[in-house]
């Protein structure tokens, strides 16, 4: 298990949020507000379907828009990055395509916290997974989701940003205490699950934090 998180104290966060209309990212930003926190979260519909609070701002467009993904990070102390495909669909190259936009644009604003979620699967992870997980996740998630999620990876890596890599997996919704451990080698087995609720918990106490940095960690129920 990782070891608790140096946090940068009480003051309020501003923090970017791409993905945010996401099953998970609705829970990072109801817990980012409830936190008194200020959030900008990058999305297509305005009209979605988000929480509500003078704290939040919408800022329409795409995560493949460069005007749009730097006008969602400017002026932010660190960026949460939940961009995925869902499973049964054509992940068209996301995760690393919009990464690629992310990267730059950071830099740019001169943010340098980025908190990024990929997945258990990805092949830095193999020799932490049982036999069934290796075997199955392929098929279940699909083998080009998770090749994409590597190559986020190798993007953010080859950064010079301040990143942590989260890597949960099979998420679930299931009212389950807020509870996760985190580490850099988990083993992790095929039924494992971890909530949304927790990952949100996890995203944000990282992005607050300033330590760990340049890491991925595995996520899982605790």
């Amino acid at each position: 298990m990782f070891a608790p998180f140096a946090q940068q104290g009480a003051r309020i966060m501003k923090i970017a949020v791409l993905g945010a209309t996401g099953a998970t990212g609705r829970h990072v930003l109801t817990k980012a507000l409830g936190r008194g926190w200020e959030v900008r979260a990058l999305a297509r519909d305005t009209a979605a379907d988000l929480p509500e609070g003078e704290r939040l701002t919408i800022v329409r467009g795409d995560a493949l828009d460069a005007d749009a993904v730097g006008r969602t990070v400017a002026g932010t102390d660190a960026v949460i990055g939940l961009i995925g495909a869902r499973m049964g669909r054509d992940p068209a190259l996301l995760r690393p395509n919009s990464t690629a936009v992310l990267v730059p644009a950071m830099k740019a604003a001169g943010v340098a916290r980025l908190v990024a979620v990929t997945t258990v699967g990805v092949a830095a992870t193999h020799p932490h997974q049982s036999w069934a997980s290796r075997a199955l996740l392929p098929l279940i998630v699909g083998r080009a989701h998770l090749d994409q999620a590597g190559q986020q990876e190798d993007i953010i890596g080859a950064s010079d940003l301040d990143w942590v890599i989260v890597r949960p997996p099979r998420l679930v919704d299931d009212g389950m205490p807020d509870a996760f451990r985190l580490g850099e080698a988990l083993p992790v087995a095929f039924s494992a699950t971890v909530g949304r609720r927790a990952l949100a918990q996890a995203l944000l106490d990282l992005a607050s934090a300033t330590t760990p940095s340049r890491q991925a960690l595995t996520i899982l129920r605790h």
